[in-house]
């Protein structure tokens, strides 16, 4: 199966000298630190789309975040071609056999079957025409019959002032259309769970998974961090935290490229994390244990400091990138745990909804005591960088004592005479 590889790359010159062939690295070149590659079933690399990721990553105006996301979504179509026996420079006369054309139908068909999200699907599509196009472009490739038609579509909106505006975007018949729910969603889409679900998790986590695992909830759950920032934690960072000099039983740990030592946060923002005194002394305490130490002793220099560790002394996580693969398997785990169980909380729970959960809690929190600066109170707590996504958990926490009675109220009514007061 195909599969992705990262690289340190430096560019380098060849030189002649006394009929040797020497490399020099190009000291004025900048340093690629996780260039993709990607390589396919038979180890052979896929030249042409790793031509392309070295063009996008050498362009200083484009993060490597970008070039890798990319390169995933051209994994899933190397991966596809690989299953399916067809390659990628198909372009037969019959618009149904071509490549894309089928790829784009997997993709649909991989969304009613709910194996990808609707945006994910579409954000797939749109890179890979991207990868076509500047194939095109750069004149790599040049099929005898159209791989697209082209099309231009007018997007109407609402500038600053209130005039409304149309945008031309040029789009192709390939595009998948994200179409989104008509209802709020929170940040990546996903839910809080409630108080007693939480509870019903983190004792699970507890009882059936690794400590470092079960930490790590208690993180997201009771202080809302992101997973890179989770991951990124160091053991100074938790001994250098100071009291909350407004509430008890609170500490403050300082997370964001301006703390020392630096902890991954999304967008580079820098504050202050609020964490309960119980927690910050498992963790202290965690970090001295044998087994934490077993796995430092394994771990590279630049990552002994790390709170957490795998059992061969990895971070969980990249650095640099939001997302943990060790995590997500951990997440798995934990939900067939869950159905082994007939946990119904775990049936689809993501790491994220941990976030999530806090997030509404606090804005619950800042709704009830400071109305009028609730959404600088959940940007702080959160260490978002603009007031749309605080805004939506605000908005949301408005609404769940209004949805909570109402829904209670239509209970009672549907149920009629099978209905119970539990209250009574």
């Amino acid at each position: 199966m195909a599969r992705i590889e990262t690289v340190r790359y430096r560019s380098h010159r060849a030189e002649i000298l006394d009929e040797w062939v020497d490399w020099k690295p190009c000291e004025t070149d900048p340093i690629i630190e996780t260039l993709p590659l990607i390589f396919w079933t038979d180890g052979k690399p896929w030249r042409e789309v790793n031509l392309w990721f070295f063009e996008l990553a050498s362009d200083r105006a484009i993060d490597i975040k970008t070039v890798n996301s990319k390169a995933s979504s051209l994994l899933t179509y190397a991966k596809w071609l690989e299953e399916n026996g067809i390659s990628w420079s198909h372009f037969p006369e019959k618009k149904s056999e071509r490549c894309l054309d089928r790829y784009r139908g997997a993709l649909v068909l991989m969304r009613h079957e709910s194996d990808l999200a609707p945006s994910t699907v579409s954000h797939k599509i749109r890179v890979v025409v991207q990868f076509y196009k500047w194939l095109v472009r750069r004149k790599l490739f040049s099929p005898q019959w159209p791989m697209w038609v082209s099309k231009t579509i007018g997007i109407s909106y609402t500038d600053k002032k209130g005039f409304s505006r149309v945008q031309e975007v040029s789009s192709t018949s390939l595009a998948i259309p994200n179409r989104k729910r008509p209802h709020e969603r929170l940040e990546d889409g996903v839910w809080p769970v409630s108080e007693a679900d939480r509870e019903i998790i983190l004792d699970c986590a507890e009882q059936c998974m690794p400590v470092e695992i079960s930490l790590m909830l208690l993180l997201g759950f009771h202080t809302g961090m992101r997973v890179q920032t989770i991951t990124d934690l160091k053991v100074q960072t938790l001994l250098q935290a100071i009291p909350h000099p407004l509430m008890d039983h609170i500490y403050l740990i300082t997370v964001g490229p301006g703390a020392s030592p630096t902890v991954a946060t999304k967008y580079d923002v820098f504050g202050q994390i609020e964490i309960p005194k119980l927690l910050l002394d498992q963790l202290i305490d965690y970090a001295y244990s044998t087994k934490r130490i077993l796995r430092k002793i394994k771990a590279k220099l630049d990552c002994q400091d790390l709170v957490f560790l795998t059992k061969i002394g990895n971070p969980y996580a990249r650095r640099g990138f939001d997302t943990s693969t060790a995590i997500n398997v951990a997440m798995h785990k934990l939900r067939e745990i869950g159905k082994s169980k007939n946990i119904i909380a775990l049936s689809s729970f993501h790491f994220h909804q941990s976030r999530a959960t806090f997030a509404t809690e606090y804005a619950i929190f800042a709704v009830s005591t400071d109305p009028q600066n609730a959404i600088s109170l959940v940007m702080r707590a959160l260490l978002q960088k603009d007031e749309v996504t605080a805004l939506r958990y605000i908005k949301f926490a408005k609404r769940v004592p209004i949805r909570s009675a109402s829904a209670n109220k239509f209970t009672q009514r549907f149920l009629g005479r099978f209905y119970v007061d539990h209250t009574a």
